[in-house]
């Protein structure tokens, strides 16, 4: 009896790190991305809306690497007067305009459904890169609990361990000291932050300790953030002698 042997076909993967250009990537999908086709659009045809990232740095080195070609499209949704929206790829888009390029790739999609649908989405392409600005991360987190969702929600929908989104929606209540250093982008990590929290409570000069967790250039690191805190748990408070009256003293006749 004659056997055969039978071979299983293999899928191809596609490799974004194989793509070098937007051209390439339209033509190895032509039917588009998420069933979404890719188009270019005149740069000065799109605008922005507040986004969830309101600290954006890098423009210029961005701009330079674009006028070899843009690796990313951004996502657009329809506006008003012929407009475009952006919806995610605000600082693609900003470095665009800034190298001088006419038209920019994008994706045309539907609408968020909601607000929330809107934060959560522009939230899963910042957040996953590590470099969103804490302060704009911890108004997000915020905003997404008054519209309902709870942390744990919160977590599953961002691909996080719920208690790193509940370590950031506890920093919204912090020491007035420490939002300013957060606003100042000094500290942009939550667990240095909450250190810097630790460090309030237990200081009785806020602003001297604070000051000693900075570097040369103004940051703060958990390291340093960190020495400063165990300083100041090494430092045993004196208890107050207690006042023995005069009269007390004389029965026992504890005088000199």
């Amino acid at each position: 009896m004659k056997t055969f042997k039978v071979t299983k076909t293999k899928t191809q993967t596609f490799k974004p790190t194989n793509i070098k250009s937007l051209t390439e990537f339209n033509g190895a999908i032509a039917a588009g991305v998420n069933g979404k086709v890719l188009t270019k659009l005149p740069v000065e045809s799109i605008e922005a809306k507040p986004q969830v990232r309101t600290v954006i740095e890098n423009i210029d080195e961005l701009a330079e690497s674009m006028k070899s070609g843009q690796l990313i499209p951004i996502t657009v949704i329809k506006g008003e007067n012929n407009k475009y929206v952006v919806l995610q790829g605000e600082r693609r888009w900003l470095a665009a305009k800034k190298a001088g390029l006419e038209t920019v790739e994008a994706i045309v999609v539907d609408a968020p459904v909601s607000d929330s649908e809107r934060i959560f989405g522009q939230l899963t392409e910042n957040i996953q890169r590590d470099n969103m600005k804490l302060q704009d991360l911890i108004q997000s987190i915020r905003q997404l609990i008054r519209n309902g969702f709870n942390q744990t929600e919160i977590a599953a929908r961002l691909g996080k361990d719920r208690t790193y989104i509940s370590r950031i929606a506890a920093l919204a209540s912090s020491k007035e000291e420490v939002l300013k250093l957060i606003a100042d982008c000094a500290v942009n990590d939550a667990q240095t932050a909450q250190i810097l929290n630790n460090i309030c409570e237990k200081s009785t000069n806020i602003a001297k300790d604070l000051e000693a967790c900075k570097d040369k250039d103004g940051l703060i690191s958990r390291g340093s953030a960190q020495a400063v805190l165990d300083r100041l748990q090494k430092i045993v408070p004196q208890k107050p002698k207690k006042v023995v009256a005069f009269e007390d003293r004389l029965k026992k006749k504890d005088f000199p």
